[in-house]
Order: structure tokens, then C-alpha cells, then sequence
């Protein structure tokens, strides 16, 4: 995908006063994710065609989720790079917080959920049955 500028997004009456705004950015990883997520849908419809619907919408969800992950960590990564001159011991703080909640919190939300369905949409690529027949002891 190409890189894009922050979209902006208008607030609602009720929560300017409060937030002294009209609109907010949106960080251009969560701002991609909606294009990207309609790409993979569509992909993924064609591709697993005996797929629920519910199966393919987690499917495609925790692969944008992973993916809006991975983007936040490069990020990150950056931001501590440029660190390297001077050891700014809060910003290192902050950037040690940040990679924590986005790899131990955020990651392991879409991998506990895609493992179904990525089993599922597998299962269908190789053609075996939603549910495996029961193998045959032999004696």
C-alpha cells in the first residue's frame, strides 16, 4: 500500500466543546486499515468460497489487525533510532511502553482469534471437510 498523509475526521457536536476541536487525525496505520480490509474481504471471498461470512469478516480482521501491529512496531522502531543520540531516559520509557501494550497487548488479541479461522481457511485450500472424520485404529 502506499504511504498516505493523516486523514482527518470530523467530531461530533456533542464532543467538541470537550475536546475543543472539529476534527482529529487519524495515525496513517489506522487510517489504512479500512481500504485494506476491504481488499482482503473481497480476496478472501473469492478464495474461500465455502467460508461463512462471520468466519471470513474475524478472518479479515485479525489480518488487518496484525498488520496495523506490524506498521505501529516499525513506527516505534524508528522513534527509538532516532533516540541513539541522546538517551532521553523519558522517551525511552514512553517507547519501552508503547511496544509493550502494542506486541503483548494488541498482537496476541488477533493471533488467539485468527487461529480458528485461519485453520478453517486452510483446511479448505487442501479440500479436507470442516470436520476431519474420526482415523481408523488398526490393531
Amino acid at each position: 500500500m502506499e504511504r498516505r498523509p493523516q486523514l482527518r475526521v470530523e467530531v461530533p457536536e456533542p464532543f467538541r466543546k470537550f475536546l475543543h476541536k472539529k476534527s482529529l487525525k487519524i495515525p496513517a496505520p489506522t487510517a489504512d486499515i479500512i481500504p485494506l480490509q476491504r481488499e482482503l474481504n473481497s480476496l478472501l471471498k473469492r478464495a474461500w468460497a465455502d467460508g461463512s461470512e462471520k468466519d471470513i469478516n474475524w478472518f479479515t480482521a485479525d489480518l488487518a489487525g496484525l498488520w496495523e501491529v506490524s506498521r505501529m512496531h516499525i513506527i516505534l522502531l524508528r522513534k527509538l533510532l532516532k533516540t541513539a543520540d541522546k538517551l532521553d531516559k523519558a522517551k525511552l520509557q514512553q517507547l519501552s511502553q508503547e511496544l509493550d501494550v502494542n506486541w503483548f497487548s494488541n498482537a496476541p488479541r488477533h493471533l488467539a482469534t485468527m487461529k480458528k479461522q485461519l485453520a478453517r481457511f486452510k483446511a479448505s485450500l487442501y479440500g479436507y471437510a470442516r470436520k476431519r472424520p474420526k482415523r481408523r485404529r488398526h490393531r
